[in-house]
């Protein structure tokens, strides 16, 4: 499952739990920064103390979804009938499952409006480059994270894009799988720390 990071009303991401925990170590996630778990926003710190709320919120959910009306037909041959009592569980299992149709209903949007496409050949028809270096998909400014990757499949690079251009963290890594640069951008321009390794892991230039 992938989480969104906001720092400063700008969002970055989706980072997988462990890419999260990565950054954190490496200072371009702070722990005051706020991460969305599926449910709510807090802060990152709080977060990797439990990064599976999120999970548990929905497995919560779905067992509401699945609760029966506590009230059986045979009541209704029983010699003395309680109407105020089905009245009033018919009336919880109403306001239940309107809770469950507009928390699946907000959290479906939610999902709708945080899904992004991943390609892995960044050659694909489906995008094109402007000269003014701003990336198209399909025909439109694409918004959202574009992954590159090795033949043998390792990941090469995941960068964001907004309205077409780069915004946000920017990672890329060597062959060997080491961590080969890492850059933030703000409408296609370099803006903050820069950093670039070599394949052995070392640090080899730094621009703050």
């Amino acid at each position: 499952m992938h989480y969104r990071v906001i720092r400063d009303d700008q969002e970055y991401g989706p980072y997988t739990i462990e890419e999260i925990a990565q950054y954190v170590q490496e200072g371009s996630i702070l722990p005051s920064d706020y991460v969305h778990n599926g449910m709510e926003w807090q802060p990152v710190s709080q977060f990797l103390q439990n990064p599976h709320k999120a999970a548990a919120s929905m497995h919560s959910i779905s067992s509401v979804a699945n609760a029966k009306p506590d009230w059986s037909p045979s009541a209704s041959r029983a010699s003395s009938i309680d109407f105020v009592g089905i009245i009033g569980k018919f009336i919880k299992w109403v306001t239940l499952s309107a809770i469950v149709f507009f928390g699946v209903y907000y959290l479906s949007t939610f999902i709708m409006k945080n899904t992004y496409v991943t390609v892995k050949s960044p050659a694909s028809s489906k995008f094109s480059l402007s000269s003014g270096d701003v990336l198209f998909y399909e025909g439109s400014p694409y918004t959202g994270t574009k992954s590159e990757f090795y033949p043998d499949g390792q990941k090469r690079a995941e960068m964001y894009y907004k309205n077409g251009r780069r915004f946000g963290i920017s990672n890329a890594w060597h062959e060997n799988g080491q961590k080969w640069a890492r850059a933030d951008f703000k409408n296609g321009l370099p803006e903050g720390r820069s950093i670039i390794w070599y394949e052995s892991g070392l640090v080899k230039k730094m621009d703050m």
